[in-house]
């Protein structure tokens, strides 16, 4: 999956909390697949609630989803705003916007304790990493004429 800021490709980063999550290494944000929100947000059932109660109108964005490459839509829920996608039901959180999901909805019964500027660096690192490696690795022509 690419960013849909930057279009680079999103790398996975895993977490203790769940299924890995697949962030930009530019720090543009983050994707959520359908159901993972549970996982990353501490009261996802608040959030699902309010998300329903807002009954406010989706605005079509030109954003591309990440994963099946729909028109996202813009929701804003508790003054946090980020897209979401009709099609696969995903999430594109911008940066900042998991860290404010969770302070605005917390008190379930496991604590989440997720820290999103880490999940950046870790992506950023991973990054390098596989590019890296990628430089390295030897090139084979494949126009070679056999003699």
């Amino acid at each position: 999956m690419k960013c849909p800021d930057c279009q680079e490709d999103l790398v996975a980063v895993p977490t203790s909390h769940g299924p890995g999550l697949d962030v930009c290494s530019s720090g543009h944000g983050l994707w959520l697949d359908v159901g993972e929100v549970n996982f990353f947000v501490e009261n996802y059932i608040s959030l699902k609630r309010a998300i329903g109660d807002a009954g406010g109108v989706a605005v079509r964005t030109e954003t591309l989803c990440p994963r099946c490459g729909n028109h996202m839509e813009s929701e804003t829920v508790s003054d946090t705003s980020f897209l979401s996608c009709n099609a696969c039901h995903g999430w594109w959180l911008p940066q900042g916007i998991l860290t404010r999901l969770n302070e605005t909805y917390r008190g379930a019964a496991v604590p989440i304790q997720i820290h999103e500027a880490a999940l950046y660096t870790q992506a950023a690192a991973r990054h390098r990493v596989l590019n890296e490696a990628v430089r390295g690795r030897p090139r084979f022509n494949n126009n070679r004429s056999n003699p």
